[in-house]
């Protein structure tokens, strides 16, 4: 978008889900793995809830994208442009401090960095250079399942849409279950069995800002009763994301659009690439020097 057609709003949520998952993983999740050697004063599980928040804005920003391209091939090159360079980037960079340093645990090899650098490696059961990009994972699948229905002519009729790929699903995992198998991880990824919904609601919030078309409400309806289904322990904080998201992308909150959040919204993907190991290297080097005791 031009700079006068950006909605602001977006940003900020992408630096809030960028701050979310940050202080997950130097609060809760370095906790249960190495420790801190004196309790925090706080915890944030709610934190691992940013990468939620990642995906409705993706749903959103994609179907907004392909609504306005004519072009499949555009699509395809604006998003490997800002996927991959960053994406190269924080693999050279993470591989080399984790690999100096050390890191108990997440140490790769060579030949798992270079398949890494493919964005494919949750498929092949590769290792990931670190440990957050297994959301790549599941976007690229979302970015694929757009291009074939941007191509197929899908896009006209998202409710549909949805309920081919909520079909798709419980073919696939009723299939595995009277099979006795369980579903490949590489699967569940593909199919977007578990996060689908949240890229689809991404697409309901679009569709009520630009149109405010009622097959959003439908739309929106629907996911939420997809996620109440696959997380109904979380549901309260789910549903809190949801509200945010909609007054942001409705412009019912523009003190969203504060500079702090706006230059973290900037920053958002190369600092969501490196802050996880690189983070963890810096804390067990400090706690080492008995710093932040």
């Amino acid at each position: 978008p031009t700079p006068t057609s950006r909605i602001k709003e977006l940003d900020a949520l992408r630096g809030i889900g960028a701050a979310m998952v940050v202080l997950f993983h130097y609060t809760t999740a370095f906790d249960d793995l190495y420790g801190h050697p004196t309790p925090l004063p706080f915890n944030f599980d709610i934190g691992y809830y940013g990468v939620h928040l990642f995906f409705l804005v993706s749903g959103f920003v994609i179907y907004m994208t392909l609504e306005r391209t004519s072009d499949a091939r555009r699509f395809v090159i604006s998003r490997a442009t800002r996927l991959f360079p960053a994406y190269w980037t924080a693999i050279l960079i993470t591989f080399a401090v984790v690999t100096l340093v050390g890191l108990p645990g997440s140490e790769r090899t060579v030949w798992e960095a270079l398949a890494n650098l493919t964005m494919l490696q949750e498929y092949a059961g590769i290792r990931h250079i670190d440990g957050v990009y297994w959301t790549l994972s599941v976007e690229l699948a979302f970015y694929a399942w757009m291009f074939i229905a941007f191509r197929a002519g899908l896009l006209r009729k998202p409710v549909r849409t949805l309920l081919i790929w909520l079909t798709v699903n419980i073919l696939a995992i009723g299939t595995a279950v009277s099979l006795e198998v369980p579903l490949p991880q590489a699967v569940r990824i593909l199919l977007l069995t578990e996060y689908g919904n949240l890229f689809f609601a991404g697409i309901g919030f679009y569709l009520w800002r630009q149109h405010h078309s009622p097959t959003a409400v439908v739309l929106i309806a629907l996911t939420l009763i997809l996620e109440a289904t696959l997380r109904p322990d979380a549901i309260v904080i789910n549903l809190a994301i949801n509200a945010l998201f909609a007054l942001a992308t409705t412009r019912r909150f523009p003190l969203l659009a504060t500079r702090p959040l706006l230059y973290l919204g900037a920053i958002s993907y190369p600092l969501y690439l490196v802050h996880q190991y690189i983070g963890y290297v810096i804390i067990r080097q400090l706690y080492a020097w008995n710093l932040g005791h």
